[in-house]
């Protein structure tokens, strides 16, 4: 069985699994098999071992990692060695000590994965490129014809004891079942640190550019040009989206607790109330809440052997395909006014004029949703109650909202900075409609950028 953080192998639906970074998609590749392929799309989402529905084929450019072969071994210290400086960041020895706290001594492989990268559907080969996982494996649980519900528990306590030590390893542990012959099932919990070659990052991130757009053809007369940006503005409605311009920090005072202590008696009450000692000023910034329509909420699904087969049949395909436009459309708007930052696994905002923009964001999802004829394909489909995207006010202590807002500051820069290239290879290249999408996702993660460092040095002063 394929690795799985479901809470039982009997979980039945469909996650959607989606790859930003080279060391993501390292991680979400299924490393129990090979000679399959890992289609990726715009949306970075990753479909495995099939090919994504033929509409989107057409409508979407898509890119093909072909895992070709999945080596392991265990590993020696020389091999980990060589991996050092990636390791630390994940602090794998802290992992290993941690897993011995709990009483568990874990075998380490070394996985090599050679993929090979196609731009669209195998139709330009780019080459072979190599990439590298260090897993962390150990056996939890062995039972006689499948791991039953006691079994389920103790991996998963053993699990959460391991992430409550390393916390930040949560992204990488799940818990996995084998059948090492037909009357017998073992449940192990399995770290999995993926290792990107600079190689292979390169090249992942070249694929990113041209899954968004960077090399868009060029249209060889001028007003076949402006008729293709105006089919394009028919097609997905833009919301304007005004400027953001930086607040002062507002720094909210948490209110100070109360313990309250109640004595009962016969005759009467008596109440005691001890203050808390005093209150700290807390930062406010504002986390994202955003529940977003994907292709597989009209999907069929068939069982056949065990195994599910997901359909989009007659206009199921067709809605399919215009619900992916609108989340991919979803995450471009609200970019403009959030900043995703990859080590918290979460977007964040400082600003009011970005809680307005999730609710526009919101709206227009719903007013787009209702143009489907979803009622036709999912009777019990309610979209007001399904999808809302909304800001949630969250306060920190000052030293957490600065490593927050830092790395917040730290991608937007990169953002920027990539922008900036891939402006000039535009140029370079005379590709007018990508260049003139370039300059204008410029100046928003520009306006975005000011506006974190702003907040950031007001809290700093």
């Amino acid at each position: 069985m394929s690795q799985t953080q479901n809470s039982t192998k009997k979980e039945k639906e469909y996650k959607p699994r989606y790859a930003r970074t080279a060391e993501e998609f390292i991680f979400h590749t299924d490393t129990d098999s090979s000679n399959y392929p890992i289609y990726m799309l715009p949306s970075f989402e990753i479909i495995y071992k099939r090919k994504p529905l033929s509409k989107e084929a057409e409508d979407e450019k898509v890119a093909v990692f072909h895992v070709k072969s999945v080596s392991e071994k265990e590993a020696k210290q020389e091999d980990l060695d060589k991996f050092k400086d990636q390791l630390e960041k994940f602090e794998f020895t802290k992992a290993l000590n941690a897993l011995s706290e709990l009483g568990l001594k874990p075998a380490i492989y070394i996985v090599q994965i050679t993929y090979e990268i196609y731009k669209g559907d195998y139709e330009e080969l780019l080459g072979e490129f190599t990439a590298y996982a260090i897993k962390i494996f150990r056996t939890i649980r062995e039972e006689k014809f499948e791991i039953s519900k006691q079994g389920w528990a103790i991996g998963h306590s053993y699990m959460k004891r391991f992430l409550a030590r390393i916390p930040q390893l949560a992204s990488y542990t799940y818990l996995k079942t084998e059948r090492p012959h037909r009357k017998l099932e073992r449940l192990s919990l399995i770290v999995k640190l993926p290792i990107a070659t600079p190689e292979f990052a390169n090249v992942f991130n070249n694929m990113v550019n041209y899954l968004q757009g960077a090399e868009e053809v060029e249209e060889v007369e001028e007003k076949e040009e402006e008729h293709t940006e105006e089919v394009e503005k028919e097609e997905v409605k833009e919301i304007p989206i005004p400027e953001i311009k930086p607040r002062e920090l507002e720094i909210e005072l948490a209110p100070a607790p109360v313990a309250v202590t109640t004595a009962v008696s016969t005759t009467e009450t008596r109440v005691e109330t001890r203050v808390a000692p005093p209150r700290q000023q807390l930062v406010k910034v504002y986390l994202l809440s955003m529940r977003l329509p994907s292709k597989y909420l009209v999907q069929k699904v068939e069982v056949n052997e065990s195994e599910e087969i997901r359909k989009w049949e007659g206009i199921a395909r067709d809605v399919a395909s215009r619900l992916e436009g609108i989340r991919r459309n979803a995450y471009k708007l609200i970019s403009r006014a959030f900043a995703f930052v990859e080590e918290f696994g979460t977007w964040i905002a400082v600003s009011e004029e970005a809680v307005e923009e999730t609710k526009k964001v919101s709206e227009w999802i719903r007013e787009e949703l209702s143009k489907l004829p979803l009622q036709q394909i999912k009777t019990n489909a309610d979209i007001n109650k399904l999808y809302s995207v909304k800001a949630i006010p969250i306060y920190l202590e000052p030293d957490d909202a600065k490593a927050l807002l830092d790395a917040a500051v730290q991608h937007l820069s990169q953002d920027v900075g990539e922008l900036r290239q891939r402006i000039e290879e535009a140029e370079k290249e005379q590709k007018k409609s990508a260049l003139k999408q370039l300059q204008q996702d410029l100046m928003y993660k520009q306006k975005l950028l000011e506006t974190f460092k702003k907040y950031l040095d007001t809290l700093n002063m």
